[in-house]
């Protein structure tokens, strides 16, 4: 019964468990991650509504033909709900494109990438002057297929920082079940008033 969660150290921090979890086990990780997302969905608004991004395919919010996912978050962590359509096939009418897979991870890897940035400077993600990252390296890899007619969630984590470079790891899932994972690595740079 997962009402009956208790309160346990994790990390210097309070967190529930579902009590038959394994300290290490992947359920206490799926039960944490769907308590922070439930908290970061109910607070706060999408990064890309906020600015973050414009006219990227995968990530823009004012490219009408994209992807458009949304990616919220807190501190070093941020999570994405996205939903494919028939036409983002791959192979098989029934799974997503490992294209499309890898645009997922990179887009909302930067855009936490962005989110940390502002945060660090003290201001409101869109705000001038704007930040912007490019990806300078992506590895993904891909585990199981991705189907198409379920809702994909990614979860993303900065790793590191270090000057102008901020990399973060990604992992996309549907059903609980991890179908990729990447690392992304974001540098910021300088962009003009209409990137």
């Amino acid at each position: 019964d997962h009402s009956r969660l208790w309160p346990t150290k994790v990390g210097g921090s309070a967190t529930r468990v579902h009590p038959r979890a394994d300290a290490r086990g992947p359920l206490r990780r799926r039960i944490e991650i769907d308590r922070y997302e439930k908290v970061v969905s109910m607070s706060q608004k999408a990064f890309q509504d906020l600015g973050s991004v414009r006219y990227c395919y995968g990530c823009g919010s004012d490219n009408k033909m994209g992807l458009r996912i949304k990616s919220k978050g807190k501190g070093d962590e941020a999570v994405c709900t996205w939903k494919a359509r028939p036409h983002h096939c791959g192979g098989s009418k029934k799974i997503v494109n490992g294209g499309v897979i890898a645009i997922l991870i990179d887009c909302h890897s930067l855009n936490l990438a962005i989110a940390h940035a502002y945060k660090k400077t003290g201001r409101a993600i869109g705000s001038a002057p704007r930040i912007a990252y490019v990806t300078a390296k992506l590895e993904v890899s891909y585990l199981r297929p991705a189907p198409i007619d379920k809702p994909l969630r990614l979860h993303a984590r900065i790793t590191k920082v270090e000057g102008r470079k901020t990399w973060v790891s990604c992992t996309l899932s549907s059903q609980g079940r991890t179908c990729a994972t990447g690392r992304a690595l974001g540098i910021n740079v300088q962009r003009d008033k209409e990137a």
